[in-house]
């Protein structure tokens, strides 16, 4: 679907949006009173609106009013505001009065039911806000916005700025807020619903600022004690970032909001940033793992209230400035509050993750030309967020460390509540001092698709990097051989990206399966665990296709139980959370992620019936939370019911099916779905499939079933009947830019056969996927290279 840009000669200046939301009612209404500036003459203004019914549509200009009609002209929402007297250039208000029905999915404003309360939240990244108000809805188009919000005086109401009043009227209450900060729409955000308000202690002055910033944490009623752990962690934060970009936080407050149903981990709307309530909600109870990974990604949306909201992308093609950017900013800010967690290989693996994507023909460039909706979507994928932060953290190591964090401040401060481009970005780096080269190397790079290949030196053995980098390495046997004698003594770094170059090797057809193991073997001794268990992954992968190769499985299972079988049975599995013992992050995480691929491998016998004996008593505890303090740590959990369920048959379905359904913990639903998928029970298709369909499971929930099936080849063909059956009521549910996880569901899929399938399911429904035709052609480029893949090494093993 094409896009129609917007005519740059009509810019909004202000929006007065007036919304009335009962969360317990099916429609909102608003009233909104756009000024825009005009700077020729118009008969008709183009904006964007989806599924609003007007009520009035009024121009106002130099005291006339005059009654307008509205026209469609896109499936995108584009349409035009035409009237019958021309307006002259100056300043003209929109006038809209309108009616809509609340989404029942997670774009635009929609309606979430949570433990039979109604509540209403907002997401509008990317073309979103459409649904929720007439708008101009490009983010170039920067504006401030005046908000009130009417509702039932039992609701609490908040949105980007701080409230002002709140007037009784009736059995409602008018929410007026502060005046935004120029804003481009998709950072708008509004809730409304019976919350938990907890009121942190105010961030203090500092050397930028002389005010105190207010904090708050915001979760449905009952769930507020679990937000301490998030705000200390924000107090903690956002001092720091103030001080790398030498700009005081922008913004009046900061809200942090758990929403108990939304499609985005993180939303960095101004003011009020949105999170999915299974990151966000932790107590005592909190694993290091959940911990660590909400640090991650609150750094990530922390940084973006300077890099994508004081200063925001002019277009979609510049969206790698803003995720980029924000993904690299994460490492540095969460790694310097927590350097014991190693969150300096984060980049890495991510960076491993864009290259394996990025030896696709089909895949994009950092820097794409958007011009349809399918290239909006398409632009928020690995390659711009992690292939993007490898190469900014390149860019860094070029300039230096200071000379790249004051290039930052400056390109910051001369984009103040203003719009940047890539242009901007790369034109100011060179004139800094160390700048030109990065700043040649980031253009090159951010314009070439694929994976760079480097052809590495006689004295390759000397030197290996302990810097992120985005290249492939060749290497011979002999210098291959050479690192790996001296393997154990790398630091953790360079030995990671050693680990990383040698499974690259192998999905490039370089090495054997052989190869692969003997490299292993030694790998997996390395004493930091980030490197040592780097390998599990591609080894579970293979343990996984006992349905189409035999001789790889059987390999693959031999060598996790003979290379890692010894550490998982020396570990203690009854340490327990956060403080016990010796708990640190690498402790955790090994005994996690041998759990996890040994319950997937099933490649040891005895592993597997401890396993599933200890899910199967889990699965009888009755505190859904899954505070098993005389029984498992909580990262071994999960393991232990996917053991149980390949061992259980119905009777183990049936108990878990019946534990989740009234679960209202979402890590532990999590876990629960993660064992109805893998159950290789006679009913459990049937379940699968009407879980899918049914209310029992929430909207964002949908993706994180699919997958969980999808992890497991056995059931692929079944999995995709189920998707053709009820493709058009699964996207109902998945709306907006989560409908190409349908396509996504099949990228570990490993068949000529499949692929026909997904081809012939998804292609009728490309004009209702946004996104779709870019991730069809990936997907089946992608499921094409892992049967070429495991059909060579099967051959080899043969």
């Amino acid at each position: 679907m094409q896009l129609i840009r917007l005519d740059a000669a009509i810019r909004p200046r202000n929006y007065q949006i007036d919304l009335v939301v009962d969360p317990a009612a099916m429609q909102f209404s608003g009233r909104v009173k756009i000024e825009i500036g005009v700077a020729t003459p118009q008969r008709r203004i183009i904006l964007h609106a989806v599924n609003l019914q007007f009520d009035l549509v009024e121009v106002w200009s130099k005291g006339l009013r005059q009654h307008a009609r509205v026209t469609r002209l896109a499936e995108d929402g584009t349409m035009a505001v035409e009237f019958a007297q021309a307006l002259w250039p100056g300043v003209t208000h929109l006038v809209f009065a309108y009616h809509a029905t609340l989404a029942s999915g997670l774009e635009g404003i929609y309606k979430v039911i949570d433990a039979g309360k109604p509540a209403v939240f907002t997401q509008f990244e990317a073309i979103g806000a459409r649904k929720a108000f007439p708008c101009f809805d490009e983010p170039g188009f920067k504006s401030n916005f005046d908000i009130s919000l009417r509702v039932p005086k039992k609701y609490q109401a908040i949105s980007n700025c701080g409230e002002i009043s709140a007037r009784r009227e009736g059995e409602d209450v008018i929410h007026q807020f502060a005046t935004t900060k120029p804003l481009p729409t998709y950072l708008i955000a509004m809730a409304v619903g019976q919350f938990d308000v907890v009121i942190a202690k105010p961030i203090p002055p500092s050397r930028l600022r002389k005010h105190e910033i207010p904090l708050r944490g915001i979760a449905m009623r009952g769930k507020g004690e679990s937000l301490k752990i998030a705000l200390a962690d924000t107090a903690r934060l956002l001092p720091l970032q103030e001080k790398y970009f030498r700009i005081a936080y922008p913004f009046d407050k900061l809200d942090i909001v758990a929403v108990p149903d939304f499609g985005a981990g993180g939303m960095e709307n101004a003011g009020a940033i949105f999170y999915d309530e299974g990151y966000v909600l932790l107590d005592a109870r909190a694993s290091i793992a959940d911990r660590r990974y909400f640090l991650s990604i609150h750094a990530h949306e922390l940084a973006h209230q300077w890099f994508g909201n004081y200063a925001t992308p002019a277009w979609w093609d510049d969206l790698w400035l803003n995720e980029s950017f924000a993904s690299f900013m994460e490492v540095k800010f969460a790694g310097a509050l927590e350097p014991d967690w190693q969150f300096d290989t984060d980049l890495m693996v991510s960076a491993h993750d864009a290259m394996e994507l990025d030896q696709c023909k089909s895949v994009r460039r950092v820097r794409e030309a958007v011009t349809s909706v399918d290239g909006i979507s398409a632009a928020f994928d690995d390659i711009t967020y992690q292939k993007g932060a490898v190469l900014l953290a390149m860019a860094e190591q070029q300039m230096g460390v200071g000379a790249f964090q004051k290039f930052v401040q400056l390109f910051l401060q001369r984009h103040a509540f203003a719009t940047m481009s890539t242009n901007s970005f790369l034109g100011l780096m060179q004139n800094q001092p160390n700048g030109k080269a990065p700043a040649k190397m980031l253009r090159e790079m951010i314009s070439l698709p694929g994976l760079p290949v480097v052809a590495a030196s006689q004295n390759a053995t000397a030197r290996v990097s302990g810097k992120p980098h985005y290249a492939a390495h060749e290497r011979t046997i002999p210098q291959w051989q050479g690192l790996l004698a001296r393997f154990a003594r790398l630091p953790r770094a360079a030995a990671l990206n050693v680990a990383i170059d040698i499974d690259l090797e192998l999905l490039r057809g370089r090495i054997n399966f052989s190869q692969f193991r003997d490299a292993m073997k030694i790998i997996s001794r390395h004493p930091d665990w980030a490197v040592a268990g780097f390998p599990l992954a591609r080894l579970e992968f293979f343990a996984r296709q006992w349905n189409s190769y035999p001789n790889l499985t059987n390999a693959a299972r031999n060598c996790l139980r003979d290379v890692y079988g010894p550490q998982l049975k020396t570990m203690n599995w009854r340490q327990r959370k956060f403080g016990d013992d010796i708990a640190t992050w690498q402790t955790t995480q090994q005994r996690e992620d041998l759990v996890d691929a040994f319950a997937a491998a099933q490649a040891d016998n005895e592993v597997q019936q401890r396993l599933s004996k200890l899910g199967a008593a889990l699965a009888l505890n009755p505190k859904e939370n899954f505070d098993a303090s005389r029984m498992t740590a909580p990262d071994v959990v999960g393991a232990a019911l996917v053991a149980a369920a390949k061992a259980g048959g119905d009777a183990f379905l049936k108990r878990a099916a019946r534990r989740f359904k009234p679960c209202k913990d979402l890590s532990a639903r999590g876990l629960w779905l993660d064992a109805i998928a893998a159950s290789p029970a006679a009913a459990s298709a049937a379940m699968v499939e009407q879980l899918l369909l049914s209310a029992e499971l929430r909207n964002q929930e949908v993706p994180d079933l699919l997958f969980a099936r999808a992890a497991w080849p056995e059931f692929h063909d079944g999995l995709w009947d189920i998707i053709t059956r009820n493709a058009r009521g699964l996207l109902a549910r998945l709306d907006g830019d989560l409908d190409v996880t349908l396509i996504q569901v099949a990228d570990d899929f490993a068949s000529q056969a499949l692929a026909l399938k997904v081809e012939a399911t998804i292609k009728p429904l490309l004009g209702e996927l946004r996104g779709g035709a870019v991730q069809l052609n990936q997907t089946l480029e992608r499921i094409r290279l892992n049967a070429a893949l495991l059909d060579r090494l099967e051959r080899g093993l043969a």
